[in-house]
């Protein structure tokens, strides 16, 4: 993680020692997303500066609520304050609501308050609009569920996640890891039939410090079309 304040509160840092601290940090597992498919700082930060790609996950549908990883899906918040100075009832609280659904279903849905500190981030980070998968020490007495996830001794194995729904292929991308990439999209598409995977490849605009979409397997999306 590179924020240094990640999984701290503000009390902890004043009580224990560095590398407790890291210990601390070290306590969860964690999968970053952001809302921004199409943000130009998180392409240079976190697609190798252009020449990677951006997997889009559609959570909203109703086959994704059978994927264990949906279940440990949380907002990130972000504030001027450090975690600490709030309520961690408050706050689990605020969280919760976004966890309704899934803790109707599910006992252990509850956030738990270890989680609480690597939800919290600093107001410079909010251009990511992250939300993160988080798995933390005390989820990990679990064993195999209905879905395959396995917790082994000490740590979490593949967490089962849905298929992308697309695919967008960075301007920079070398032709052959572009090929290869299609490739895959299409054989998984012909192997599940009713879930597609669409893929963009991605360029400059020449007008605007945007990328637009140069080419798609996608019928709905056009040519040149402004991702």
């Amino acid at each position: 993680m590179n924020d240094p304040f990640e999984g701290i509160s503000a009390k902890a840092e004043d009580t224990v020692d560095g590398d407790v601290l890291r210990t601390i940090t070290d306590s969860a597992f964690i999968k970053s997303f952001s809302e921004n498919e199409n943000d130009l700082y998180m392409w240079g930060q976190y697609a190798d500066n252009f020449a990677g790609m951006c997997l889009a996950y559609d959570f909203s549908e109703d086959e994704a609520a059978d994927y264990e990883a949906v279940y440990h899906l949380f907002p990130v918040i972000y504030s001027s304050r450090r975690f600490g100075e709030y309520s961690p009832e408050k706050l689990s609280k605020v969280l919760n609501q976004y966890k309704e659904r899934e803790r109707e279903q599910r006992k252990s849905d509850k956030i738990d308050i270890p989680v609480l500190p690597f939800l919290m981030k600093s107001k410079d980070w909010e251009k990511e609009r992250e939300w993160r998968i988080i798995v933390t020490y005390p989820h990990l007495d679990k064993s195999k569920d209905s879905n395959g996830l396995i917790y082994g001794d000490n740590l979490p194995q593949n967490t089962v996640m849905p298929l992308p729904s697309k695919v967008y292929l960075g301007p920079r991308m070398p032709i052959d890891v572009q090929r290869h990439v299609i490739e895959i999209c299409d054989r998984l598409n012909e192997e599940n039939k009713g879930k597609q995977i669409y893929w963009y490849k991605m360029q400059l605009d020449k007008d605007e410090y945007k990328l637009i979409v140069q080419e798609s397997n996608d019928p709905t999306g056009k040519k040149e079309e402004q991702l």
